[in-house]
């Protein structure tokens, strides 16, 4: 591997403590390519979550990418239950046509490649995130939305209907929508 010039790698790990990390990736796999000129990529770890008092943000994993410049990498922790996290790091721009899992902490990053997207949260998604969510993800064609609770049982917010539902999102090359 060593004579490689080119990489474009996917890789999701499920596990209970290993994360991405930078420093990692230097020492045992991009050290020992020294003609790699272009590297695109797409890590995901999925975690078991061990000390809740502990979070893990963006700029912990960023930090282990010093070889990296800072905008040329994407950073994305979500914890989608209380027990489990996943955290994402990529390359940019993003070059993949699938991510999943993905919840309302979306960084400001549009994702043109991308035309199949899962989302799953507990709680509900709100109006304003399908209209930068469209914005984002202008050539999605395939969209599952995942929540525990619909938008419309919030109780509480009850007075927020009309101004929660103002426009229509409109998703030009939608084929596929999975509720």
């Amino acid at each position: 591997m060593s004579y490689l010039e080119e990489l474009t790698l996917h890789l999701h790990i499920l596990s209970d403590s290993t994360f991405i990390s930078g420093t990692h990736l230097d020492n045992e796999i991009l050290g020992h390519m020294p003609r790699l000129h272009t590297f695109s990529f797409y890590f995901a770890s999925e975690n078991a979550i061990v000390d809740s008092t502990i979070r893990i943000s963006n700029s912990d994993i960023e930090q282990t990418f010093a070889n990296i410049e800072p905008r040329q990498i994407g950073c994305l922790i979500d914890y989608y239950t209380c027990r489990r996290l996943i955290c994402r790091v990529f390359s940019l721009p993003f070059k993949f046509e699938r991510l999943s899992k993905i919840t309302n902490n979306i960084p400001n990053i549009v994702f043109n490649s991308v035309t199949d997207l899962e989302l799953c949260d507990k709680y509900p998604f709100k109006h304003e995130f399908f209209i930068r969510f469209a914005r984002d993800f202008p050539f999605l064609k395939s969209l599952s939305i995942d929540t525990i609770l619909a938008p419309n049982w919030r109780c509480r917010e009850h007075h927020l209907y009309h101004i929660d539902w103002p426009s229509i999102v409109e998703y030009p090359h939608l084929m596929s929508l999975d509720i």
